[in-house]
């Protein structure tokens, strides 16, 4: 499925602004991120972003917001440039980022995050309701404490806990109550080199473990073993949703001035179901039998550059897709999507950035 501007690659990086928090120094620590969702559905986490460029350290008390962030994003995806025009697949959307933060004490904050994105183009990929539709992201509520921990100079250990609200269409189909995602974080500093290692567990808790539509004459339901009718105006039509993941987050910051610095951050995705199921004729090359289980990976590349205090530029590239190629039989390079172009796993983006 091809990933929907909902997913921006240009949040991921800014997530980590609700996830594990800004310094309230003041001290740019954007590029600590989280996973948003999925593109096609929703991550995500989230993740990439545009650089964040808190003001000068000051008083905490006058601090109170500092590390609240506004992304505007520009992408278009990989599937622009086929040079066939049958398989070409243009993909060009636009998104606003918004990330308030209120910072309780010098260590204690609470955040939220919530995107509305709108994709400029249409084809037989695209997969929102109506053209131009403007869509939304789950809204999180997150709080967060950082430093937890800080055994030695330079090296912090944070946490923080993040709510999902289902008020994207996506976490509507898969009818999700609300999610939970703890997570814990560990940077280190070295020279002009950011160092950090994240771990992040969400749980959703669904109305049903299968997606469902609004029975209609208009809509022909399509599920294995065939539509199921699970009550008076529900029919589940496939597919199984996510029970819970666990996400490891690898990034390395290089500073190469004050204002200007590159950015590797790789998310690795371990979604488990909540169906399991047996290994039978009808099961694809390399199924295997057990609960669902969906690896993918989001890998980002990313320079920012800081115009003032509060204004920063970002461009990059970013990959979201499955670890695994379609045959199982090797992984995929997670920076840039080498085999299906046209999918738009891959995606190049500008952002304009303001931190607070």
């Amino acid at each position: 499925m091809k990933k929907t501007a909902l997913f921006a690659p240009c949040f991921v990086l800014a997530a980590s602004a609700v996830a594990f928090g800004n310094n309230v120094e003041g001290k740019d620590e954007k590029k600590e991120a989280a996973p948003a969702a999925t593109a096609t559905a929703a991550p995500a986490a989230a993740t990439p972003a545009a650089a964040s460029t808190a003001p000068k350290k000051k008083e905490w008390k006058a601090a109170r917001f500092d590390g609240s962030l506004i992304v505007f994003d520009q992408s278009i995806g990989l599937g622009s440039f086929v040079s066939n025009e049958f398989a070409r697949n243009t993909l060009y959307s636009l998104a606003l980022d918004l990330q308030p933060k209120y910072n309780l004490t010098e260590k204690l904050y609470v955040g939220g995050r919530f995107i509305l994105s709108k994709e400029l183009t249409n084809n037989f990929a695209t997969s929102t309701t109506s053209p131009g539709q403007v869509t939304a992201s789950d809204l999180q509520l997150s709080v967060g404490y950082k430093p937890l921990w800080e055994p030695i100079k330079n090296l912090k250990l944070s946490a923080a806990f993040t709510t999902y609200l289902p008020t994207s269409l996506a976490s509507q189909y898969a009818n999700l109550v609300v999610a939970f995602s703890p997570s814990v974080s560990l940077s280190y500093k070295l020279w002009k080199f950011d160092l950090s290692y994240g771990l992040i567990f969400r749980k959703n808790l669904n109305l049903t473990d299968s997606p469902t539509v609004k029975s209609s004459e208009d809509i022909a339901p399509v599920r294995n073993g065939g539509a199921e009718a699970v009550s008076a105006d529900q029919t589940a039509v496939g597919g199984n949703n996510v029970s819970f993941s666990l996400t490891n987050r690898l990034m390395a910051v290089a500073n190469f001035t004050d204002k200007l610095s590159l950015t590797l951050m790789l998310l690795i995705t371990n979604s488990f179901a909540y169906n399991s199921f047996t290994v039978d004729e009808t099961s694809g090359t390399g199924a295997k039998a057990g609960r669902g289980q969906r690896d993918t990976t989001w890998g980002t590349i990313d320079m920012s550059y800081s115009l003032t205090d509060h204004w920063g530029l970002s461009l990059g590239v970013t990959s979201y897709q499955s670890a695994k190629t379609s045959d199982g039989q090797s992984i995929r390079f997670p920076f840039f999507d080498f085999r299906s172009f046209a999918d738009n796993n891959t995606s190049f983006y500008f952002d304009v950035s303001y931190t607070f």
